[in-house]
């Protein structure tokens, strides 16, 4: 449910500050961990130290919480139909029923282990509210005490106020609540029972792998994207190389495109796997062109928690991309990536794998912040090929540039081709060294010199001569160079 879903009333809530109008609050961070407590009441174990339910600023949802907690604590189950019964039957939530009102927060909740996350993000907030009054007391103290009452003193009370507050709350320097984890000795971790990784599309994808994919503008990254999604979804081998081991549940986030281009291309590759096609659930997809709003940024909590509403039970989220979906931070300060690499790694942790794309700056290295290739297993640039042209679409060398897991063969680039005939995706793999050959073969008998071969193709003479020379040991080019062909 969207912030917006309630009405909040400074007469009722005493929700407005002198200061700066309305006072923190994030009622989609509170309605996501009720739902989370409705779908899985161990999601209140994991978050009752370390949010209350004064911290709730709607009364609703604060109501529901404590309504929550003393059910779970009584050995009992708290879900929309048990909690319904401690409210009237006709109290109504804008224009829902309560029952209508609870069953959606269920319908809409996070998982729960992002519970702690909204958790903490409610306690903080409660706490900034704290403190604003304690300034605002201040405030008025200071204008409306006599003139005998020391200054030091309203300055000192309201420090030793704030003290309290924070020291109530738990709350730390840095406003991180002790983790509860100890160090374990080294035969103590290497008994621990840790299921291997398993590939979700070998080599390059394990579970709870993070990915990126980056190209410049306009190579195919997005079709590539969209076909490895199909193809994890369906449980589908891909470019000949790539195999799929069981099928995925799959969510397609797409920040960019219109819905139309979408649709086109989404139909030509679900012709490409007609043999093979996922179950009705399997893939998802979530396009910001159908949004009125567009979809929220990625880079920030709210935009994040809404987000996750609909991920659901999905093993592998594709972000594409980067630049539309996070407009929060700057792209070239490492600190502004911390949010979104923080919410990989949440889903990381959850055993959820999270494939990222990207484009390319100018120097062809991925734009923005190097810091973001920091916690990925893998990243994946594609590259114009060198004898490229327009007419011939999506064409592209492949490259790996970080290889946790897998290495030599697994490793090598090469090159992908994606036509569309009669209305169906045709992917092909190329190995790089066949198609420079192919490319030589092809200026040979075009009657080029190996100089304008070599210009042509992008690669150095020597190479030209060394891949003519291989292409006529196979039969390919007339052992007898012609004289433009031997300058």
């Amino acid at each position: 449910m969207r912030p917006d879903d309630l009405e909040h009333s400074a007469a009722c809530h005493g929700s407005e500050s002198i200061f700066s109008g309305a006072l923190p609050h994030n009622i989609e961070a509170e309605q996501c961990l009720i739902g989370a407590i409705f779908i899985n009441n161990d999601a209140f174990a994991a978050i009752k130290d370390r949010v209350a339910a004064e911290d709730f600023f709607e009364p609703i949802n604060r109501e529901i919480f404590n309504i929550c907690g003393d059910l779970i604590r009584a050995g009992k189950l708290a879900n929309p139909i048990t909690v319904k019964t401690f409210f009237p039957p006709d109290l109504m939530i804008l224009n829902l029923t309560i029952l209508e009102y609870l069953a959606r927060l269920a319908r809409e909740a996070t998982t729960v282990i992002n519970a702690p996350d909204y958790a903490k993000v409610i306690r903080d907030l409660a706490i900034r509210r704290d403190i604003i009054v304690a300034a605002e007391n201040c405030a008025i103290a200071a204008k409306a005490l006599a003139v005998d009452v020391p200054a030091e003193a309203i300055a000192e009370d309201t420090i030793k106020r704030i003290s309290e507050i924070t020291s109530a709350r738990g709350v730390t320097g840095s406003n991180e609540a002790a983790p509860q984890i100890r160090p374990l000795a080294a035969a103590e971790f290497l008994q621990l029972e840790l299921p291997p990784r398993q590939k979700i599309l070998a080599p390059w994808l394990p579970e709870k792998g993070l990915v990126l994919i980056y190209s410049l503008r306009g190579l195919g990254k997005t079709l590539l994207a969209m076909s490895i999604a199909y193809a994890i979804a369906a449980g589908a081998d891909f470019l000949g190389w790539w195999t799929s081991g069981k099928p995925r549940k799959i969510l397609y986030i797409d920040g960019e495109m219109p819905a139309e281009t979408m649709q086109e291309r989404l139909a030509a590759i679900v012709g490409g796997f007609a043999q093979q096609p996922p179950a009705d659930d399997f893939f998802r997809i979530l396009i910001s062109d159908l949004c009125p709003q567009g979809l929220p940024d990625l880079g920030t909590v709210e935009g994040q928690a809404w987000i996750d509403q609909h991920v659901g039970d999905a093993e592998v989220v594709f972000a594409d991309n980067i630049s539309t979906l996070v407009r929060s931070g700057r792209e070239n300060e490492a600190e502004g990536w911390l949010p979104v690499q923080n919410w990989a790694l949440r889903h990381r942790r959850s055993g959820r794998a999270v494939a990222m794309l990207h484009h390319a700056g100018k120097g062809g290295a991925q734009r923005g912040t190097s810091r973001r290739e920091d916690v990925l297993d893998t990243v994946i640039s594609l590259r114009r090929s060198g004898d490229y042209s327009p007419d011939q679409g999506a064409r592209f060398e492949l490259h790996y540039e970080k290889c946790r897991g897998f290495y030599g063969n697994d490793a090598q680039p090469f090159e992908a081709r994606y036509e569309v005939r009669d209305g169906v995706a045709v992917w092909t793999r190329t190995e790089i060294v066949d198609a420079e050959r192919a490319g030589v073969v092809a200026a040979m008998k075009d009657g080029m010199s190996i100089r304008d071969a070599a210009k042509e193709l992008d690669i150095s003479k020597s190479k030209v001569e060394r891949l003519r020379r291989k292409a006529m040991e196979r039969g390919e080019l007339s052992s007898a160079p012609t004289c433009a062909a031997a300058e």
